[in-house]
């Protein structure tokens, strides 16, 4: 049963237990598993309290969960409770469940999806047996292979207080770059 101050938002299922992805109302997320067999015996696998859980996977080697602190997704692995946390290629945000169902197929590992402002969607793979992320060769539908006619650079400009900020230039190849076209 849960408590008033709860809330699910989202429930996932295997031959044993059920997960479920729970918000309260002072912003915590937990990660609560149930048994099937006994629903009542309700235990807490993980909770969020300075970001948010906003996707869970499971797996045959454990659940996956994507958690969002100050906007950038972290990668865990829950495996017999322990949280594992795992360096992404870049800062950025996954998207879990759209490449799920593809690594269903082998049953281990997850395959998910990756961007951020600055740099493309891409499709990662956790390998499980080599312990790290991979970029696979699969290509989103719909994102070009290239974009020859642009050029993209990234570079850091001295802000007001000297202070080195980072900057990204996108342009039209053979785009003179004056004060005419900045």
């Amino acid at each position: 049963k849960l408590a008033p101050s709860e809330s699910i938002i989202n429930a996932l299922f295997d031959e044993q237990f059920a997960y479920l992805l729970i918000s309260t109302k002072d912003s915590t997320s937990q990660v609560i598993q149930l048994p099937l067999d006994n629903p009542q015996n309700r235990q807490i696998l993980f909770t969020e309290t300075q970001g948010y859980i906003n996707e869970l996977e499971v797996r045959t080697e454990g659940l996956y969960l994507e958690v969002v602190r100050n906007g950038i997704s972290e990668l865990y692995l829950l495996k017999e409770r322990q949280p594992n946390r795992y360096d992404l290629p870049f800062a950025g945000d996954i998207n879990l469940t759209a490449e799920a169902y593809q690594a269903k197929v082998s049953g281990q590992g997850i395959y998910f999806g990756l961007s951020s402002w600055n740099q493309e969607y891409g499709i990662y793979y956790y390998d499980p047996v080599k312990d790290r992320v991979l970029k696979t060769p699969i290509r989103p539908k719909g994102i070009p292979k290239d974009t020859p006619t642009l050029v993209v650079e990234k570079v850091l400009v001295p802000s007001h207080d000297s202070v080195m900020v980072p900057l990204t230039i996108i342009y039209q190849k053979g785009t003179s770059l004056t004060c005419y076209n900045p």
